[in-house]
């Protein structure tokens, strides 16, 4: 997701915390996908929001953008990896440290049990968006 069909597709702006809670036009919080809101990379994150906002592309109420791991395409368009996307740019984040940050920065229940179910959350989203790449269902 985001920025992969730019080129090729139409293509709209993404808040990642939503515009109707309070989401900035910032740098940190926007995220080009092909698509409008209701079709294509774009659609996809607004029908499901539970895995988006484990993949980054939704940031919880009262959570800051710049804080809140994203799983998307480097810079370059080359590869997916985990990132903090801040107002001054892209910084490259391990797998694990996202899903340490994301277990941290959620509310509710202990860390730990966090960690287990957004690691296994994780590897699914994973899939399901690479497929969904793959197969061009987007």
């Amino acid at each position: 997701m985001s920025n992969l069909y730019v080129q090729n597709r139409s293509h709209s702006v993404h808040h990642r915390l939503l515009r109707s809670q309070g989401g900035p036009d910032t740098a940190a919080n926007l995220v080009t996908l092909s698509g409008s809101g209701t079709t294509g990379e774009h659609g996809w994150v607004h029908d499901h929001p539970k895995a988006a906002r484990i993949a980054g592309y939704i940031v919880p109420m009262g959570q800051n953008p710049e804080t809140w791991p994203i799983w998307r395409v480097d810079q370059f368009g080359v590869s997916f990896a985990w990132h903090l996307q801040t107002g001054a740019g892209l910084e490259s984040i391990g797998e694990r440290a996202a899903i340490d940050l994301q277990a941290v920065l959620w509310e509710g229940r202990s860390a730990a049990v966090k960690t287990v179910g957004l690691w296994d959350a994780l590897r699914q989203v994973q899939d399901q968006v690479a497929k969904s790449l793959e197969e061009n269902t987007f």
